[in-house]
């Protein structure tokens, strides 16, 4: 499997976060044609960074809500920071980056648009960023709330770019989605009975 071929897979579920896609929708996102769009899904889901389920006729996918999936999407992310042409968001990377690399923290950046960005931090060291940057220090949960928006749409997911902690983020993401879904089952411990006698 390609990696970039593949990330554009990843970048299309992206885009449509919170949204199960089939295979069509992902070919109308990406260059590349039915065929290889399906093999790369099939190969990320094996990877168990994307999860299938058949709905009728229609193979449904989207990130799956593991490690190899945030670490999908965080390279995705990566990714699409290194070739942003935007000068505010590549000035906001810089600062965040030097100043919160040796924190377990999350930063975020929103693109509001004329010359304006919107920052969501999960930690309250947010000195010497742009004038331009919004700064909204939030806790995990609250960021979840965030991503998920109060029309439970992901608009917010789907068009963010994380900046710091990138794998952290899209976890947490994943994470929400699921529990939005009411899709995170938490397996019953069922106790093991034991025989007290041996019975031949």
């Amino acid at each position: 499997m390609r990696l970039e071929p593949a990330l554009e897979v990843v970048g299309a579920l992206k885009r449509r976060f919170g949204e199960p896609m089939t295979v069509t929708d992902i070919c109308r996102l990406v260059p590349l044609s039915y065929q290889p769009v399906y093999e790369y899904v099939r190969g990320l889901a094996k990877a168990q960074a994307v999860s299938l389920r058949k709905e009728g006729q229609r193979l449904l996918c989207e990130p799956a809500a593991t490690a190899a999936g945030s670490l999908w999407l965080a390279q995705w992310s990566v990714r699409e920071l290194q070739t942003t042409r935007d000068p505010l968001l590549r000035e906001l990377a810089e600062a965040l980056e030097g100043r919160i690399r040796d924190h377990a923290a999350i930063a975020a950046c929103d693109l509001l648009g004329r010359g304006r960005i919107e920052v969501y931090l999960t930690e309250a060291r947010s000195e010497g960023l742009p004038a331009a940057a919004r700064v909204q220090v939030v806790s995990p949960d609250e960021l979840a709330d965030c991503l998920r928006g109060p029309d439970g749409l992901w608009a917010l997911a789907r068009r963010i770019v994380p900046v710091v902690g990138h794998q952290q983020f899209w976890a947490l993401a994943l994470t929400a989605r699921e529990q939005a879904a009411g899709r995170v089952v938490r397996p019953e411990r069922t106790p093991v009975r034991r025989r007290s006698v041996f019975i031949d």
